[in-house]
């Protein structure tokens, strides 16, 4: 049981909704706060007009995003690798970007210059409708590597992240959500160096890429396809059977990642 329900809240979907939907929860509760602080709440509902938008639009962006993959089934490994790649690239992005020291100075100082209806409900808008793309985007790649994305852990990490704001912003709580961050991205990190090393195996097998030699071979020990290893795929990026290149993708992806969050906090 125990290790059923970790596999429900570490799963690929329910961690890149989660991270996504906090980050937007954040970005517009601060908004909230600010505006309550400057005595300016009158301006409140900018926020939700902006807010409600930007959730149609991702919504229609993903729709669109969707049929727009299925127009290139013709080079079907050819677009999922570069969707892979592109995911993989933004994810480390993100992860940097999150692990910065304190975002809510930029978002009261951007707050503090738009101080129109429209200026806030911009705002709005593009912070949510860019972690609405994002998560499009993620979660596709998501589907491209291991084959599944479950609405149910979509749905729960919503649930989680908006909690976690309520009662961060609600109650005053101390909850230090650079340490939440901090492990989140671990599993994030280790999952866009899977997405980054499925991508070269994609680009290998239609000649973009040379073909390497097999590093070895664990389908026997634990298959891809097994609950377990579905679960360390979409995770962790796990690979039964590696080839050199792949494997020397994703490590030194990885490794990348690690020093941009070195070079950043220098």
């Amino acid at each position: 049981m125990f290790f059923i329900l970790v596999g429900v809240f570490l799963f690929s979907t329910f961690l890149i909704v989660f991270r996504e939907s906090l980050e937007a929860f954040l970005i517009i509760g601060i908004l909230f706060a600010y505006l309550d602080k400057t005595n300016r709440k009158q301006l409140e509902n900018a926020l939700y007009v902006g807010a409600v938008l930007g959730v149609i639009a991702s919504i229609v962006t993903a729709i669109a995003f969707n049929a727009l993959s299925i127009n290139f089934e013709s080079f079907e490994q050819v677009f999922e690798g570069s969707i892979m790649l592109l995911a993989a690239v933004m994810i480390a992005y993100v992860i940097f970007w999150m692990n910065k020291a304190d975002f809510k100075q930029k978002l009261e100082a951007k707050a503090q210059q738009n101080t129109t209806f429209l200026g806030l409900a911009s705002i709005a808008f593009f912070s949510v409708y860019r972690e609405g793309i994002e998560t499009a985007l993620f979660l596709q790649a998501s589907i491209y590597q291991t084959g599944d994305a479950s609405l149910t852990s979509a749905l729960l990490g919503i649930i989680i992240a908006a909690g976690i704001c309520y009662a961060l912003f609600k109650t005053s709580s101390k909850l230090k959500l650079s340490t939440l961050f901090k492990v989140t991205s671990v599993f994030l990190a280790l999952f866009s160096a899977g997405l980054f090393s499925h991508a070269i195996h994609e680009f290998s097998e239609v000649g973009l890429l040379p073909e390497t030699p097999i590093v070895w071979n664990t389908n026997a020990i634990l298959s891809e396809d097994s609950t377990i290893g579905l679960f360390a795929k979409s995770v962790f990026g796990y690979n039964a059977n590696p080839s050199v290149l792949e494997l020397v993708s994703y490590i030194l992806f990885l490794l990348a990642i690690i020093q941009l969050i070195k070079m950043k906090k220098k």
